[in-house]
């Protein structure tokens, strides 16, 4: 499946392993919305170099690891809106980091009333960010 470009898997009551996203790395856009993620870990996405839109939206997810999203270099789009990111721990500090090239994250209504503007640090190329809680 080295051809694949897109991969949709919204609303399939799936989780992310080390091995989910093995073999495509020439991939662009994944959806894996309203799904049973709870956690990014460290490194999940590490191989999808050549992904630029990321959907993650509506699923259970109260915690992002450090370095959960390293190895998205070229994501433009990131959706997290929908999950539930509760505090502080949720989202920690340099979350997005390692994502120079984004230019749109959502956020909106993931329950959350801390946002640490170390959080978004590295993201020089954002051109919009959505708190609508």
């Amino acid at each position: 499946m080295t051809t694949l470009k897109r991969l949709y898997l919204s609303k399939n009551r799936i989780n992310l392993n080390e091995n989910t996203f093995h073999g495509l790395e020439n991939i662009e856009i994944i959806d894996f919305s309203f799904n049973l993620l709870t956690k990014i870990k460290s490194n999940s996405f590490h191989n999808l170099n050549k992904l630029k839109t990321l959907y993650l939206s509506g699923n259970p997810i109260h915690s992002i690891e450090s370095n959960g999203f390293r190895g998205l270099d070229v994501i433009e789009i990131l959706c997290l809106h929908g999950n539930r990111f509760r505090e502080m721990e949720g989202l920690k500090l340099n979350t997005f980091q390692h994502l120079s090239s984004l230019k749109s994250l959502s956020l909106c209504t993931s329950q959350t009333n801390y946002f640490d503007s170390s959080m978004y640090v590295g993201l020089e190329n954002l051109e919009q960010i959505n708190f609508k809680i």
